[in-house]
C-alpha cells in the first residue's frame, strides 16, 4: 500500500493536469456545462484548506480562459472570472502565504510603473490613463505573488510539465475547431481562420512558444526523453498552423539554437540519440499518413505563399509611434493604451503598435531607460543560477523579445507578461543569493 501512495505522490501534478486537460477540453467543446465551475472551485478550495503547493493551485486558473469560447467577447464573463480568481487568490494568501520577499525585479517594474504614472500628463481620458497603468502595475503584483508563494523545493520539471500540459490544450482545441469545421482544413489553415474564441490567432500560442525551451530543458534533464519529445510535437503544431510568421520564425530560430544546446549540455547521450532518433521515425511516420491526403505538401505550398518579407504594415505603424514619440519624447504619449486612439488619429484600425520597443515609447525616454534596465536585470538574474535552466531561459528570453516582439508588443500582453514573470519568479526563488 506504501509503495502505490508514494506512486501517487509522484504523479500527483501530472493526475492533476491531466484532469484539468480533459475538463478543460470538455467545456471547450461544450461536453460538460458550467458544472465545471464548480468543480474548479471545489478543488481549489481545497488544494487551499490542505495548503497546497501553489503549482497545483495556479495552472486552476490558468486553464479556465482556456475553457471560455466567448472569453474575449463577453465582459460579463470576463468580470465574473477574474472575481472568482481574485478571491481565491486572497483566500489563499491569508491562509498560507507570507508576503515579505521585495524581490530583484521590482525595482525596474517600480521605475516601469512610475513611468506609467508620469506619463498621464499627456493622457488621453482617465479611462485611458488607469488603463495603461494597471497593465504594468499588475504585472508588479504578479511577480510579488510568485515570488512570495513558489516553494523553493519545487523543481523546474513542475514548472516545464505545467507550461507543456497548458500548451496541449490549446493543441486540442486548435485540431478540434478545424476538424469540425465545414471547410476544409488546409483552407482553414491558409485563411488563418482558426478562432478558439478566448485570444486572437497570435496570442493563443505564446504559452506554447514558451514551452519549446522548457521542454527542451526536460527532455536535456531526464532518462526518458522520448515522451517529452513527442509532446513537442503538439506544443509546436498550433503555432504552425496558425501560420504567424514571428512564431514560425521563432520556432525555427529555437531548433537551431535549442538542439546543439541539448547535444551540449544532456549527460546520457547515448539515451538521448536512441530515443531522439525513435522520434524522428515516429515524425516521419505521421507525416507519411498526413501526407496521404496530401495535407503535409499543401502546407507547405501555403507556407511559402506567405510573404515573410512584407512587414509594410508594421513598418507604417512604428513611424506612427515614432512620430508620436518625438512630439512627447521624456514622459510619452499617455501610456500603452493611448497606442489605440494614437493609431486611428493616423487612420489605421490596429490597436497597438505591434512592437514591444514602440509600445514602450508611448512611456516616453523615461519608460524606454526603465524597460532597458527591466531587460538587463532579467539577464542577470538568470545568470546567478547554478541549474543549466538558465540557458534555456535566456533562449527564450532574447527570441521572444527581438523576433516576436518586433511584430507583436508581447511585453504588454498579460497572459505572457504573467508566464514570464513566473519563470523568473522561480529562478529566483531557487536562486540562493539575489539581491533587494
Amino acid at each position: 500500500m506504501n509503495k502505490y501512495i508514494k506512486t501517487l505522490k509522484t504523479f500527483s501534478f501530472d493526475i492533476l493536469m491531466v484532469l484539468l486537460v480533459a475538463l478543460t477540453f470538455l467545456k471547450y467543446t461544450n461536453q460538460i456545462g458550467n458544472i465545471y465551475f464548480i468543480i474548479l472551485v471545489i478543488m481549489s478550495l481545497i488544494l487551499i484548506t490542505v495548503k497546497a503547493n501553489i503549482f497545483h493551485l495556479m495552472p486552476i486558473a490558468l486553464v479556465t480562459q482556456m475553457s471560455f469560447s466567448d472569453m474575449r467577447d463577453n465582459k460579463d464573463i470576463t468580470i465574473i472570472f477574474g472575481s472568482i480568481v481574485i478571491i481565491l487568490i486572497i483566500i489563499d494568501i491569508l491562509k498560507n502565504r507570507n508576503i515579505k520577499k521585495i524581490g530583484y525585479l521590482s525595482l525596474p517594474l517600480g521605475l516601469l510603473s512610475l513611468s506609467a504614472i508620469l506619463t498621464m500628463i499627456n493622457g488621453i481620458s482617465t479611462y485611458s490613463n488607469l488603463v495603461g497603468l494597471f497593465q504594468i502595475f499588475s504585472v508588479l503584483l504578479i511577480y510579488l505573488y510568485f515570488l512570495n508563494t513558489i516553494d523553493n523545493k519545487t523543481s523546474y520539471h513542475i514548472l516545464g510539465k505545467m507550461f507543456m500540459y497548458l500548451s496541449i490544450i490549446v493543441a486540442l482545441e486548435s485540431i478540434h475547431f478545424v476538424t469540425h469545421s465545414d471547410i476544409e482544413i488546409i483552407d482553414i489553415i491558409r485563411m488563418r481562420g482558426i478562432d478558439l474564441g478566448w485570444e486572437n490567432i497570435n496570442i493563443i500560442i505564446y504559452v506554447n512558444l514558451l514551452t519549446i525551451p522548457l521542454i527542451a530543458y526536460l527532455i536535456t534533464n531526464t532518462k526518458w526523453k522520448l515522451p517529452y519529445m513527442i509532446a513537442s510535437v503538439f506544443v509546436i503544431l498550433p503555432i504552425m498552423m496558425t501560420l504567424s510568421r514571428s512564431s514560425i520564425i521563432s520556432v525555427a530560430i529555437y531548433i537551431i539554437l535549442l538542439v546543439p544546446l541539448i547535444l551540449l549540455l544532456d549527460k546520457h547521450k547515448k539515451l538521448l540519440i536512441i530515443q531522439g532518433f525513435s522520434f524522428l521515425i515516429f515524425v516521419g511516420v505521421a507525416l507519411f499518413f498526413l501526407e496521404k491526403d496530401q495535407i503535409v505538401s499543401e502546407y507547405l505550398k501555403t507556407l511559402l505563399d506567405r510573404d515573410f518579407n512584407d512587414f509594410t504594415g508594421r513598418i507604417e505603424l512604428i513611424d506612427v509611434a515614432w512620430v508620436n514619440f518625438k512630439d512627447h519624447p521624456i514622459v510619452g504619449t499617455g501610456g500603452v493604451f493611448s497606442s489605440r486612439y494614437l493609431i486611428a488619429d493616423a487612420g489605421y484600425a490596429n490597436i497597438n503598435y505591434h512592437n514591444t520597443i514602440a509600445q514602450t515609447m508611448t512611456l516616453g525616454t523615461l519608460g524606454l531607460v526603465a524597460f532597458s534596465f527591466l531587460l538587463f536585470r532579467k539577464v542577470r538574474l538568470l545568470f546567478r543560477s547554478d541549474d543549466n535552466i538558465k540557458w534555456f531561459i535566456l533562449i527564450l528570453l532574447l527570441v521572444t523579445m527581438f523576433i516576436n516582439g518586433m511584430v507583436q508588443p508581447m511585453y504588454y500582453y498579460t497572459s505572457y507578461m504573467m508566464f514570464i514573470f513566473l519563470i523568473l519568479a522561480m529562478i529566483e526563488v531557487k536562486t540562493v543569493k539575489t539581491d533587494t
